[in-house]
């Protein structure tokens, strides 16, 4: 009986709990379906667009750069500015003065050369009087510090010129050669060994960079013995090597650049080949301005299709000379000869955004006179002359002059207007045109519209940076030393 008593209250039980769990599931509306794979898709997805609408990218932040901490800035070139600081590191700055590279790395240069928008090459301890290094090194403003020669003792290469991705190097062959003490080869900026080497007798005497890629190299032969010199012309952008046949004082005039294709000077001319041949022909002989051996100033250089030359004549007949600027096949496109009867020309300055300036003396009272002209042969102004003997002048490409005296510089532009550099508003300035001076401020140079100036602040040097209008320039600097940082 009790048996019967418990089935029944179990069954029950079950009944109960059964009616209690029961779900319609005909019912759409009532029916509930979990679909777990979606549940955790949805999840990640929310979390996602929670972090990203959370999570912002930090801006860069940067501080006021003291000038008393630079040791040393080249200026701007190719549209940025090297500057090294005292405590070894050195950065570059564009020109509106932010850092875009950092290195660990501050050599005590001589020379520097932007080869492209990215290659800085930086060289030190040189050779006097002369333009090729035993130190250098290769930076990147992507990859940091490429190559390094003081990291390198082995090869103790000496550079003697780069252009793009192409460095031209030098080594001393070690043990005895009957047929070459030195070897020069072309690398790249990671100092990869050249595919080959050429053997010269001695060590480069004479390196001229004569733009374009293209270098002069004078190598010394015998001792004693110059006719045993060998002069090569190195083309960097096809890494190739010619020995002239010829050689001519001019290529190592300084300023002296190749311009469509041609070196100008002395009355000769030399293409990118190494052929020479004569500006003028057979029977016309050139004195003065721009002849090296002239009696007169060796100044003038080939720029804008024109070179100057004070007398340009038959060789049987002085008094048919011409004066003025010539092209590269001897025409006178600019005749200055009105002007020789009452001046001698003592500098013939280059051509420059269509003008030129000249230094003239008087023939009546040797009065040094001071004047620019266009490309039409056109005065732009009534020559001027100066009656203080303390002052002195400065002939800068493109006709600028600047007048130095005592520490207060005057700068004349083309049209004759004098300026106070770092004082006037100075904006009519091209970007393209460089000079240098002194004044109050301290010793400064102007390159692609910016002054660089090293301001002398109680014996300590200070760098301080002015846009041509007068206003200063303030270099910033990552305030995370990482950043940018190689």
């Amino acid at each position: 009986m009790k048996k019967c008593i418990t089935i029944a209250l179990i069954f029950c039980m079950l009944l109960a709990l059964a009616s209690c769990g029961k779900t319609d599931t005909s019912s759409p509306e009532n029916s509930i379906s979990i679909d777990t794979e979606n549940v955790e898709e949805s999840e990640e997805t929310e979390y996602s667009e929670s972090e990203q609408s959370e999570y912002t990218e930090p801006e860069e932040e940067f501080i006021t750069v003291d000038g008393s901490t630079i040791k040393n800035a080249t200026g701007y070139h190719n549209g940025y500015n090297y500057v090294t600081f005292n405590d070894g590191t050195s950065a570059v700055f564009d020109k509106e003065g932010m850092e875009v590279a950092r290195f660990p790395f501050a050599m005590e240069y001589e020379y520097t050369k932007w080869l492209n928008d990215d290659l800085l090459l930086v060289a030190g301890d040189g050779f006097y009087a002369y333009d090729y290094y035993r130190e250098f090194v290769i930076l990147s403003l992507s990859e940091g510090i490429t190559y390094d020669s003081t990291k390198n003792e082995e090869r103790e290469w000496t550079c003697l010129g780069a252009y793009g991705n192409t460095i031209l190097v030098q080594r001393y062959l070690q043990g005895f050669n009957v047929d070459a003490t030195y070897q020069v080869g072309f690398t790249d900026q990671y100092g990869t060994e050249p595919e080959s080497w050429i053997d010269v007798p001695d060590t480069a005497e004479i390196d001229h960079d004569l733009g374009d890629g293209m270098y002069q190299i004078h190598f010394k032969g015998e001792k004693n013995d110059q006719s045993k010199d060998i002069y090569r012309l190195c083309n960097l952008s096809e890494r190739t090597i010619i020995t002239l046949s010829d050689y001519i004082f001019m290529l190592k005039e300084d300023g002296v650049k190749f311009y469509d294709g041609y070196i100008v000077m002395d009355g000769e001319k030399m293409d990118m080949s190494g052929n020479f041949s004569p500006v003028f022909g057979e029977d016309i002989r050139v004195d003065g301005a721009s002849a090296s051996t002239g009696l007169y100033a060796p100044n003038t250089v080939y720029a804008e299709g024109l070179i100057g030359f004070q007398y340009v004549y038959p060789s049987d007949n002085f008094d048919d000379y011409r004066s003025g600027y010539f092209d590269v096949n001897g025409n006178c496109i600019i005749d200055l000869k009105q002007y020789t009867e009452r001046y001698i020309f003592r500098n013939m300055g280059a051509f420059l955004n269509g003008h030129t300036g000249v230094i003239m003396e008087a023939r009546d009272n040797e009065q040094t006179y001071y004047a620019c002209f266009d490309l039409k042969g056109q005065l732009m102004y009534e020559p001027f002359f100066e009656t203080d003997n303390s002052a002195t002048f400065t002939l800068f490409d493109g006709g600028y002059y600047i007048k130095h005296q005592g520490s207060t510089d005057t700068f004349y532009d083309v049209t004759g207007e004098t300026y106070q550099p770092l004082v006037a508003d100075m904006s009519f300035l091209p970007d393209n045109v460089q000079f240098e001076g002194w004044n109050s401020y301290g010793q400064y140079q102007y390159s692609e519209g910016i002054f660089t100036v090293d301001a002398y602040d109680s014996s300590v040097s200070c760098y301080k940076f002015y846009h041509k209008d007068g206003t200063e320039l303030f270099l910033q600097m990552k305030v995370d030393p990482t950043d940018g940082e190689f």
